[in-house]
């Protein structure tokens, strides 16, 4: 998005703390997170194009899980084996919001937005 966390968009869901937003329709999958440190906002853009992966989202009251699943096999599509390459939780059981990230949803260096 144009202007990253400068955007309007981004400073009004980051204002009414909203936690998490997902977009779409690009080319690839990836997390991101403000690059102020007051912010707890997390983007996440993912991809889905012939079903070769997908998001697992579970949220309960003390945080939200999102597990990011690609396609394995042989041919090039419709395989139906997934396997885990991405992981990101936000952690609220307690006052300090811990948000941690790895794989394809490990987050992207901002700096260049």
């Amino acid at each position: 998005m144009d202007g990253a966390d400068q955007s309007e968009f981004w400073v009004i869901m980051d204002k009414y703390d909203d936690g998490i937003y997902f977009a779409g329709e690009v080319h690839s999958t990836a997390a991101s997170k403000s690059k102020d440190p007051a912010s707890n906002l997390v983007q996440i853009v993912s991809r889905g194009r012939a079903f070769g992966n997908f998001l697992v989202v579970n949220i309960t009251d003390d945080g939200i899980d999102v597990k990011l699943f690609n396609e394995i096999g042989d041919k090039q599509k419709w395989n139906g084996q997934y396997v885990e390459n991405g992981h990101l939780t936000i952690d609220k059981s307690s006052s300090d919001i811990d948000i941690s990230s790895s794989g394809e949803l490990g987050f992207i260096d901002t700096a260049w937005c």
